[in-house]
């Protein structure tokens, strides 16, 4: 082939290859683009009396105007589906222990665990035993919503997500939303890694070190009652290891809250300000959408597939939650007769019930499970090798919680104490409700039953089945659950730690105290705010202990300044001008995280890097990093590994700090001012399809630096130390309400409220969200017909 030839030939191929690779992107994008929902004009539908106008803002928030409350939630179900139908069904399989249908065996361990928990089947079972006494505007306002879902499914074309995996949704109903209340309790139990981690440990280092590094220890000798022999029957890690999935799914870990009263406000009104930590995914958890009726109007945050505000706020009143994070589980190790399928309880023998599950999978044969339940609950771990000999005893299971209800009366209440009587519904999960009304008040109340256990019993840890030593008491009163309604100083905080005015002996698995005491720090600083104020409050990349810790952590090495190597020095330096804020350019808090982590693994090196994982993703880790700092002459302090008592804290944290310094130094060089902190502080918002390489490139967003940082006001957080600072979780929205003008109030999605990506509201709050920006969060329909983005007309079929 001569010269010319060649060159034509290359170009002809070359040309032929970019009208291929033209034609693939162009076909992919009118595949991906045939399933986008339409957002202006008119569509004829069945199910609606009237003619509905949704609205949608710039940021895409829709804003659903209906003639009747019926018509609005069909609204609503239906363009919840438009937007968010593979999230929804995720969701809905998640909660019902139904993933491996259509993700195969990678899936069924997590499918197994969520049916040992009976997170769908408890919720279900209330639903069909009280069926007849709901109320039902409830049932019928949920079915015109799930009608919507339905409706749409049926009528459009699915989100490709389907055609990938190659099924079909079934039609939705108010069973699946309970499944997903189930998800979104399981997802916060910190008990579940925590009680079995440290029963586990017990088998292999003394209770003094134990103790040192709960929550909240013991004054040592103090008497015990109802634990447990410190074994443990099976390999309880490969459970945290599957919670651990969650994050990415939407995993709730932890939140800020607080309002503060009309004498506390510029305005003369109160001001809720709430912004929940959840894990981040793609598309974000929240579907924000504002509904208008004659008879109803609500500013909602719905988790997708529930046709109830989780938060929301009206022209009367606005509702903030936050975790409660108090304990409301515990684990029983049980005596068992299998062959008999009996269990010892309280010193007799009884029978326990056998459920038989069957969990069909995708490409590979059904499993069958078989579920025991005992006097305290479901056993848990079937999917492990040994027999699981531990039940589950938890609020959310307790045949009389009715929180579906309880949802739904937040949302419909008229007044302060309607909505007091709605959280009183709920048994689980655990949260803080915070409030805020026109009228002026506001109030906090504890969403869940509270165990009385019996005096010195240690919840943290794997409790005795058999002898009855262990059992509840009865649960709190609602009234005696934590809550405060107008308090003389005019704040409440809620941000997961332990509960204002509570009684020391509530046993809880509080988040560190940093978050509430800086809040509680910067509202004391002045009488009155503004919302301008709490926008900034809410992005601050500040924490109160951060700047008396770095201190007694350099403490550790003014002995040894003088064999520091000129780096090293330089190091030191910087970290002792840091001022404790986390923004993405500083090196500081780089410094200071990776010297934490460090030396706190070289302080815990008698647990094995699984263990150490799993203690790093729950909350004591910090705490207990606090309180050895303090204490130089913990056992703790003793490296393992040399087989000799004789280090101080002063070696571990010198060689900790060598070690911090090679290692940022072998990553960023020797050029220090290239050792930013969003650099390794990244977040990457991940879909369901993009959990492994190299589909992560194709279906996820990210990673991008962000500032903030664990136990800070801006809480963008890791969870263990697995993937060092890549975040995890964080604000999965961020809101202000002035009741004052309850018109015009600020909010913001991580992402985009769409998870459509060709919709323009898939990405288009992303930036803003990183850099702290609020967005219009309207109610008032000439403001929001002046600021529409689009709007589309729903009309009845005749």
């Amino acid at each position: 082939m001569n010269k010319n030839r060649f060159v034509k030939y290359s170009f002809g191929l070359l040309l032929v290859v970019m009208i291929l690779a033209l034609g693939l992107v162009a076909g992919g994008r009118y595949y991906l683009g045939r399933s986008l929902a339409p957002l202006d004009g008119s569509i004829v539908v069945q199910g609606i009396t009237h003619k509905v106008e949704i609205f949608r803002d710039k940021t895409g928030v829709p804003h659903i105007f209906a003639k009747n409350k019926k018509d609005a939630l069909w609204a609503l179900g239906h363009t919840m589906a438009s937007e968010r139908l593979f999230q929804m069904e995720v969701y809905r399989r998640l909660g019902a222990g139904r993933l491996s249908e259509i993700f195969g065996e990678k899936a069924r361990d997590l499918d197994i665990l969520m049916r040992s928990f009976r997170l769908k089947k408890s919720m279900v079972e209330y639903l069909e035993k009280n069926w007849e006494s709901l109320s039902p505007q409830m049932k019928q306002e949920s079915q015109a919503f799930y009608d919507g879902i339905n409706y749409y499914i049926a009528h459009n074309p699915l989100p490709i997500e389907f055609t990938l995996l190659g099924f079909k949704p079934g039609p939705f109903s108010i069973q699946d939303s309970v499944g997903l209340v189930g998800y979104m309790a399981f997802s916060f139990a910190c008990s579940l890694k925590m009680d079995l981690l440290f029963s586990s440990l017990l088998s292999k280092i003394p209770f003094e070190m134990v103790n040192e590094i709960r929550i909240e220890p013991e004054i040592i000798g103090k008497t015990s009652v109802g634990m447990a022999t410190p074994d443990v029957q099976f390999d309880w890690t490969k459970i945290a290891q599957i919670q651990s999935q969650f994050i990415s799914l939407g995993a709730f870990e932890g939140s800020n809250s607080w309002v503060v009263s009309g004498a506390r406000s510029t305005s003369g009104k109160p001001i809720l300000a709430n912004d929940p930590h959840i894990g981040f995914s793609l598309p974000g958890i929240w579907f924000e959408a504002h509904l208008n009726s004659p008879d109803y109007e609500m500013y909602g945050h719905f988790l997708p597939g529930i046709p109830f505000p989780i938060l929301g706020h009206n022209r009367n009143y606005a509702w903030a939650i936050t975790m409660s994070e108090i304990d409301d589980m515990d684990f029983y190790k049980e005596e068992v007769d299998w062959g008999k399928k009996l269990v010892k309880y309280k010193g007799n023998w009884v029978a326990m019930n056998i459920e038989d599950e069957i969990i069909k999978i995708k490409g590979a044969d059904d499993y069958h499970m078989s579920l025991a339940i005992t006097p305290h609950g479901p056993m848990v771990g079937s999917f492990l090798k040994d027999k699981p000999l531990l039940s589950l005893k938890w609020s959310f299971l307790h045949p009389d919680n009715r929180v579906i209800e309880s949802l739904y009366a937040m949302g419909t209440a008229h007044n302060m104490q309607e909505f007091k009587q709605a959280v009183s519904y709920g048994g689980g999960p655990g949260l803080n409700i915070s409030y805020a009304d026109g009228q002026g008040n506001i109030g906090w109340w504890v969403l869940g039953f509270i165990p009385k256990r019996p005096k010195g019993l240690r919840n943290d840890f794997i409790l005795s089945g058999n002898d009855g030593s262990a059992e509840y008491q009865g649960y709190l009163k609602f009234d005696e659950n934590p809550h405060l309604v107008n308090p003389e100083n005019g704040v409440i905080i809620t941000a997961n730690y332990r509960s204002q005015g509570s009684n020391s002996d509530l046993r809880g698995n509080w988040e560190p105290p940093d978050r509430q005491q800086t809040i509680e720090n910067e509202l004391a600083k002045k009488k009155v705010w503004s919302v301008d104020d709490f926008k900034h409050l809410q992005i601050a990349n500040i924490g109160s202990s951060f700047r008396s810790l770095k201190a007694q952590m350099l403490n550790y090495l003014a002995k040894s300044i003088v064999s520091l190597s000129p780096l090293e020095h330089q190091v030191y330096n910087i970290l002792s001008d840091w001022d404790g804020e986390s923004s993405m350019s500083k090196p500081g808090p780089l410094i200071f995280y990776h010297w934490m982590y460090l030396s706190l693994r070289q302080i815990m090196d008698e647990l094995t890097d699984q263990e150490f994982e799993i203690y790093t993703s729950i909350p004591p880790h910090s705490e207990f990093f606090k309180r050895i700092l303090k204490n130089p002459e913990s056992k703790w302090w003793d490296v393992k590994a040399t087989h000799e008592v004789t280090e101080v804290a002063a070696d571990v944290m010198k060689t900790s700090f060598v070690a911090t310094v090679q290692l940022l130094l072998k990553r960023y060089g020797e050029d220090v001012s290239k050792w930013q902190w969003g650099t390794d502080h990244t977040v990457e918002y991940v879909h369901p399809l993009g959990r492994q390489s190299p589909l992560n490139y194709i279906f996820n967003l990210g990673p991008y630096p962000v500032m903030g940082g664990y136990n800070q006001i801006n809480n963008f957080r890791w969870v263990g130390v697995k993937d060092e600072f890549k975040v995890k979780a964080g604000p999965s929205t961020r809101r202000i309400i002035d009741m004052a003008a309850p018109d015009v109030s600020w909010g913001g999605l991580p992402i985009g409220i769409s998870g459509h990506r060709m919709s323009p509201f898939f990405q288009n709050q992303l930036q803003d969200f990183l850099q702290g920006k609020h967005q219009l969060q309207i109610l008032g329909k000439e403001k929001i017909e002046a600021e529409k983005s689009h709007l589309l007309s729903l009309i009845p079929k005749t």
